[in-house]
């Protein structure tokens, strides 16, 4: 499935070469992607064809006002590390990311029922080493819906959703989840473990 995120501009070194890209999902958050990362991802446009970063705002006091004229704006040294420091952890943590979300959704599958995902094999699930050796069976789960029991079909139908939000939504409403409420009333602590890390981890499918 395409990306949700957007590429919005790419940064660049002295010597013109892209060091990171800034990169938008459709509700407007922003995170920065390394150069590798943002091509593996397949994320449009492509970024040797988005425009630079934008400069800093700078402020300045009207003339008249009896102050001088400010045309930089300063940043305090510490705040600038503050700043640095942050972007490196949220860096950090979404290089990190897919393997997180590969580790809980195998954790995720195993809770749910191994024949529910990939070959609908238990070796299936063990020797997985992609999400994508383990995409849910939508017909398998969505006949599964009616027979299982209610905490069952609520954490596979959230499950889901991660994979394919329309579908996902579907077995959802099915389950008569309105909110997240909903979801996590009829869950023990190792399920809403799995959706927080899936959650935390996600990038898209």
């Amino acid at each position: 499935m395409p990306s949700s995120y957007t590429g919005k501009y790419a940064s660049r070194d002295a010597n013109g070469t892209i060091t990171h890209v800034q990169c938008e999902d459709p509700f407007g958050n922003g995170i920065p992607l390394d150069l590798a990362e943002y091509r593996r991802r397949g994320i449009k446009p492509d970024a040797e064809t988005l425009p630079a970063a934008p400069p800093a705002p700078t402020a300045v006091t009207p003339p008249d006002a009896g102050r001088p004229v400010l045309r930089k704006t300063e940043i305090p040294p510490d705040v600038l590390e503050q700043l640095h420091e942050e972007s490196r952890l949220e860096m950090q943590h979404w290089q990190g990311a897919p393997a997180r979300f590969f580790d809980a959704w195998k954790e995720g599958a195993r809770l749910a029922g191994y024949q529910y995902f990939g070959d609908g094999t238990k070796e299936g699930l063990n020797r997985a080493s992609d999400k994508n050796q383990l995409r849910p069976d939508y017909p398998l789960i969505s006949s599964a819906i009616g027979v299982i029991s209610s905490g069952e079909r609520v954490f596979i139908s959230t499950l889901y959703s991660f994979y394919n939000s329309e579908d996902g939504g579907e077995l959802m409403r099915r389950c008569d989840i309105a909110g997240m409420a909903d979801v996590v009333s009829n869950l023990d602590l190792p399920r809403r473990q799995v959706l927080a890390a899936l959650m935390l981890s996600y990038t898209g499918w």
